[in-house]
């Protein structure tokens, strides 16, 4: 879904449009297209951004990425990735370092080990 398709869902179900939670979700999609939902669109993606703009935040979070995914996923390692172009992985494994530092990066790999 484009940014608009989901803010009026949003709007329709939550009653407001919650801008900047589709604009946060979908952040690295002019880097990434359209794996980009596999860094932020999860429910660790939640929980990061209901600490960066507050639990109102969770709905329309949630609601975004059912949209896209039809499924919220644990954390990347559970989202299907269409199209990852093999030379990208590296770097998003470097941006999902910088989202989720390194304590959480490191829990979520060893937890499939």
């Amino acid at each position: 879904m484009h940014h608009e398709d989901h803010a009026k869902h949003t709007l329709r179900v939550f009653g407001g449009r919650a801008d900047e939670v589709h604009t946060f979700l979908d952040q690295f999609f002019p880097k990434y297209k359209i794996s980009h939902r596999r860094l932020l669109h999860h429910r660790l993606g939640i929980r990061l951004i209901v600490e960066k703009l507050g639990q109102e935040a969770w709905g329309p979070a949630e609601l975004h990425i059912l949209d896209d995914e039809g499924k919220v996923a644990e954390d990347w390692l559970d989202v299907e990735v269409q199209y990852l172009d093999p030379g990208d992985e590296a770097e998003q494994e470097k941006d999902l370092i910088l989202l989720y530092g390194r304590e959480t990066y490191g829990k979520v790999r060893a937890s499939r080990k």
